[in-house]
């Protein structure tokens, strides 16, 4: 039941609740050579900066080699569902919700600029939004209840 509510999630790859991933060295090298985004800290470690670029809609296009760190995330709607906390039905609503309020958040953020990398959420965290911080904390709310 996992690997279904996360094939309807794609949240924390979305960069919703992380900006990165940590890779190791030979998993830098890996990806590199995949559509995904390796960037350096300012420290020198190699990251897999978030939302992923392998990601199409809530499939991970790259899920046979993502990195470790992937594998072994589970958030806490995916725990709750583990221990029989929450039925599919249940987990998958609380999904469909954290969905729509990042959705509302990139609305609001409006379109990136031409040739701007920097993913829409983190834009909309840095510099804020128009209409003031009402979507952008209920959806940090809500995540931060949820997962």
């Amino acid at each position: 039941m996992l690997s279904t509510l996360c094939r309807q999630c794609g949240l924390c790859c979305s960069g919703a609740f992380f900006t990165h991933v940590a890779l190791s060295t030979a998993e830098a090298e890996r990806l590199r050579g995949e559509r995904v985004r390796v960037v350096s800290k300012r420290d020198g470690r190699k990251v897999m900066a978030l939302g992923c670029t392998a990601l199409d809609g809530t499939t991970c296009g790259i899920y046979g080699q993502r990195p470790h760190g992937c594998r072994e995330y589970v958030c806490e709607v995916g725990r709750s569902l583990e221990r029989g906390a929450l039925s599919l039905d249940e987990a998958l609503a609380v999904v469909r919700r954290g969905r729509e309020l990042v959705d509302a958040v990139l609305v609001e953020a409006g379109p990136s600029a031409p040739g701007d990398t920097e993913p829409a959420l983190d834009r909309a965290r840095r510099e804020g939004l128009p209409n003031g911080p009402g979507p952008l904390r209920a959806m940090s709310a809500y995540l931060a209840e949820h997962f």
